[in-house]
């Protein structure tokens, strides 16, 4: 699972300050919205959502959505499974939760409630 002091969107700022000062500030949320963000995707599953989507229903800024998604995708929890429309009608990725990502949901509530970090 995801390191929250890591920074999986360094590479596409390049270093920046203050995305680096945004990414520590967050990193003791970043658990509690990986989990919100694959109980969408797993609640849209198997035709797919959008993060585009997904900041619709919970609200969820666009950086900090993507941003776990990435790490998602990353840990193979999530896959694309089609394109469709953000609500600008822009072209936009689909995506759904791999098999038995059900039970990785479950395991991440727990560690969420806890209050461990994922």
């Amino acid at each position: 699972m995801a390191r929250d002091d890591y920074d999986i969107t360094a590479s596409h700022h390049g270093g920046n300050r203050y995305s680096e000062q945004a990414n520590e500030k967050v990193a003791p949320h970043k658990a509690s919205q990986r989990f919100l963000v694959l109980r969408m995707v797993v609640q849209y599953s198997p035709h797919g959502i959008s993060s585009d989507g997904i900041e619709a229903i919970t609200g969820m800024p666009h950086q900090s959505c993507g941003a776990r998604m990435t790490e998602l995708k990353r840990d193979g929890l999530i896959y694309k499974v089609g394109t469709g429309l953000t609500r600008q009608g822009c072209r936009c990725g689909l995506w759904a939760a791999r098999e038995g990502v059900v039970a990785t949901l479950k395991e991440m509530e727990n560690e969420t409630k806890n209050g461990k970090a994922g």
